[in-house]
């Protein structure tokens, strides 16, 4: 498998997750509850498969070292995102609509706004890589 295979196999999820993660505005009532905690174990899970996808790759290959750069910077983002995410779900029984809210919102605005380290078009051959390989389909 290569690098950019690895990598994208890893940040895939995650990264689509925002798109179809429930919004403060779709909790209204402790019936809707539920959809936020069934959205935390989503992001929960899709945040597990990328930091343990970002902990296996590979070194990667001169000249590309700056991809090196860019998992780390993900590994740590995503690593204290999950553990954020841990805590919502933890509490959120006993928080309620209001504290759903804000969870979502947080997460939300965590993930909507995070940006690399490094940018992708700049490590040597790795745009050419992701580009060649389905699984890098949609990942930025």
């Amino acid at each position: 498998m290569s690098w950019a295979t690895g990598y994208c196999s890893a940040v895939k999820r995650i990264q689509l997750s925002v798109y179809v993660m429930p919004k403060e505005y779709d909790i209204n009532s402790d019936a809707d509850l539920p959809k936020a905690a069934a959205g935390l174990q989503t992001l929960d899970a899709a945040l597990t498969t990328a930091v343990t996808g970002l902990r296996k790759l590979p070194k990667a290959p001169p000249p590309a070292q700056r991809a090196d750069t860019l998992a780390a910077g993900e590994l740590t983002f995503y690593s204290g995102l999950l553990g954020k995410v841990t805590q919502y779900r933890t509490l959120l029984p006993r928080g309620g609509v209001q504290y759903a809210k804000a969870a979502l919102t947080v997460t939300g605005v965590d993930l909507a706004s995070h940006t690399s380290a490094v940018e992708t078009d700049s490590v040597p051959g790795l745009r050419q890589a992701m580009k060649a390989t389905t699984a890098c389909e949609l990942v930025g």
